[in-house]
């Protein structure tokens, strides 16, 4: 058991440190505004000169199949504070299976950005493929963050 000493009205008192942590807010799902916006991506992130075609993942032959994650952490401020979250994020996967971009679309905490940001970045898929070749694939997904206590 971890012990940490605080001071209350000027008396030292130890605590069990797990108590410091709050019971996990209620975890709230994306709202339906939260989505991937292709042309804001695309503003801000033009396409190499090599993508003459782009496929949206659902348009896929075969979905996109992870072989490499990133590891994604809680941050630990919100983790001890008890928020959950999400981070909507838009990924742009080259014909390899590398990301070659990846942009936060919306969040509930921006504290839940910069770790999602890091695994996506991280990871590679198997190759898209689209009318038989492998195709630029522009992928959105939403990343959960909930605190799971028995």
């Amino acid at each position: 058991m971890q012990r940490t000493l605080l001071i209350l009205l000027g008396l030292p008192t130890l605590i069990n440190a797990t108590a410091l942590a709050q019971a996990p807010t209620a975890f709230q799902p994306p709202p339906a505004s939260a989505h991937c916006d292709l042309e804001r991506y695309r503003a801000r992130y033009p396409w190499p000169t090599a993508v003459d075609t782009l496929v949206m993942e659902d348009s896929l032959e075969v979905p996109l199949q992870q072989v490499v994650r990133g590891p994604l952490e809680y941050p630990a401020v919100q983790r001890t504070a008890g928020v959950q979250g999400w981070v909507v994020i838009g990924t742009l996967v080259d014909p390899t299976g590398h990301v070659v971009a990846a942009e936060v679309m919306a969040s509930s905490d921006t504290a839940f950005e910069g770790s999602t940001l890091r695994m996506m970045r991280q990871s590679q898929y198997d190759p898209p493929r689209g009318g038989g070749r492998p195709v630029w694939t522009f992928w959105c997904q939403c990343i959960t963050f909930r605190i799971h206590r028995p």
